[in-house]
């Protein structure tokens, strides 16, 4: 970054996406410090280097020199910047500030467990079972609670502002998708106000006008796409990874350079450690990518694709570490028919794709997005199809982007004014339409009494039984390392059996 002007900040946008894949990769760093075997250290080493490399470009893929391109912004733009990204935070839950939504009872319990336990975190009580989960989110500032000795505050502290400092960068990378003058105000628009029709969708199953995420939802099809505010609400661990990999995607898209694919690569593979779904969603719009650059026969220089190696052997102990989790379930299907699979997407995307259409040279990044969003609503991984739900969110902030592009600078038709006025009035209905959903996620902060309790003292064990929850959910947190994979990690093996306590029953 440097200085413009004296009203001005010019924010390179090669160093920009260099700090997103820092901020993606310091957990994945983090993870050495937490199971310290010299394996884990070893893939911090190469990673460290395949960071400081993927940012030179003396070793780009394709011989091509560093953008030189800059996201020129205000001083005021950039305060607006920061303040929003704390108030999205603090909005969301984290510190405690405002009541939390439901699943802050989850990160609540991980961070006191990483903060006020040794690493790795093992429990004594439950014949020695290991945490194993994606905690990227929350593995920095339970490091900045264990520094400041333990301190469970501190690392809500630390937790709020690592995850507002994440909005901030997504927020500038989503600004330079626009003209200068009001490119803040259009980022701050894209990240809030996207989200799906729901009323409409729950008048037309229903017949009752009350929004929810969850309007498409009964004994046979449990489906939900998920808007911006909901998102980053509920599961920040899930939304932030997946937005940045969204827009890393569609940056990379018309550019034709393996460098912008090298940036997706990267983010993709490291988001793993923050949220497996984000990184398989991800690796959808990366393939997608990277044929695109087949096609097109993007230059490539094979000898440097060391770099790649380098990130592929680092994030191959996270590959191992998750691979402990238990309680997986089976894929299957979720009994949509022909008429809800319509109804579905017509009111979770409609008006997007619309939107999306006149999105200029971005446009055919829409064609792997749809691909992704129209294929997830017949597959159902869990109780509530996480999959669904937490794999989508690359490609919904990819068509969100496209969407924002596509009304803001839209192409012909819309020059003409008959055009504009019509994608006016198709993107003041999207936003509007979705404003009775995610705006519900405000009556916390203006004073609503919260409807369940949220201690910060609280293990993973104690949360997982006041939750009464099943085996299969505890298996999910809670493992006996054994096999090639735990041995290599040198994560003790349980002394006994771990038994979960059935619902209602005592913890053992």
């Amino acid at each position: 970054m440097e200085a413009a002007g004296p009203r001005t900040l010019d924010v390179r946008t090669h160093a920009l996406v260099t700090v997103a894949l820092v901020y993606l990769g310091l957990p994945v760093l983090l993870l050495a410090v937490y199971l310290h075997t010299p394996v884990v250290w070893a893939a911090a080493v190469l990673l460290v280097v395949a960071l400081v490399f993927a940012a030179s470009s003396r070793h780009s893929p394709d011989r091509s020199e560093t953008p030189r391109g800059s996201i020129s912004l205000r001083w005021s733009q950039v305060a607006a910047i920061v303040v929003l990204a704390l108030a999205l935070a603090t909005v969301g839950g984290a510190a405690g500030i405002v009541d939390p939504p439901w699943d802050w009872n989850k990160h609540n319990a991980l961070l006191h467990d990483l903060t006020t336990m040794p690493w790795p975190v093992a429990y004594e009580g439950l014949a020695n079972a290991s945490l194993v989960y994606s905690f990227g989110l929350h593995l920095p500032a339970a490091a900045v609670g264990k520094v400041a000795g333990g301190s469970v505050v501190v690392a809500h502290a630390a937790l709020l502002l690592w995850i507002a400092l994440g909005f901030a960068v997504l927020l500038t990378l989503l600004s330079g998708f626009f003209d200068r003058g009001r490119r803040a105000l259009w980022a701050a628009v894209v990240l809030v106000a996207f989200g799906g029709a729901d009323l409409l969708g729950a008048v037309a199953v229903s017949g009752d006008a009350v929004p929810s995420e969850w309007w498409m939802m009964s004994d046979d099809v449990v489906l939900q796409y998920s808007g911006n505010v909901t998102a980053l609400c509920w599961v920040p661990q899930h939304a932030i990874p997946s937005w940045l990999i969204g827009v890393l995607f569609v940056r990379a898209w018309p550019q034709g350079q393996w460098r912008e694919g090298r940036a997706l690569l990267f983010a993709v593979g490291l988001s793993a450690l923050w949220s497996p779904f984000a990184a398989m969603g991800g690796a959808v719009l990366l393939g997608a990518l990277l044929l695109r650059f087949a096609v097109q026969r993007v230059p490539l220089r094979w000898r440097s694709l060391w770099v790649e190696v380098c990130l592929g052997s680092a994030v191959l102990p996270v590959a191992l570490f998750l691979s402990l989790t238990g309680g997986g379930q089976e894929l299957s299907t979720t009994g949509i028919g022909v008429q809800g699979y319509v109804l579905f997407l017509a009111v979770e995307i409609g008006l997007w794709v619309v939107m999306a259409l006149f999105a200029g040279r971005y446009r055919a990044a829409l064609v792997p997005v749809l691909l992704v969003l129209l294929v997830l609503p017949f597959l159902r991984l869990g109780e509530y199809n996480d999959l669904a739900m937490r794999a989508s969110l690359p490609a919904l902030m990819a068509l969100n982007v496209l969407a924002w592009v596509g009304a803001v600078r839209g192409t012909a038709p819309p020059n003409r004014p008959v055009g504009r006025i019509a994608l006016t009035v198709v993107s003041i209905a999207a936003v509007a339409l979705s404003v009775p959903t995610w705006s519900s996620e405000f009556d916390r902060v203006v004073g609503q009494p919260p409807a369940y309790e949220q201690p910060w003292d609280e293990t993973v064990p104690a949360f997982l039984e006041r939750l009464n929850s099943s085996p299969s959910i505890w298996a999910q947190y809670l493992v006996c390392p054994q096999g090639p994979a735990a041995r290599l990690l040198a994560l003790e093996a349980c002394r006994g059996t771990v038994d979960a306590p059935a619902p209602g029953e005592p913890q053992p």
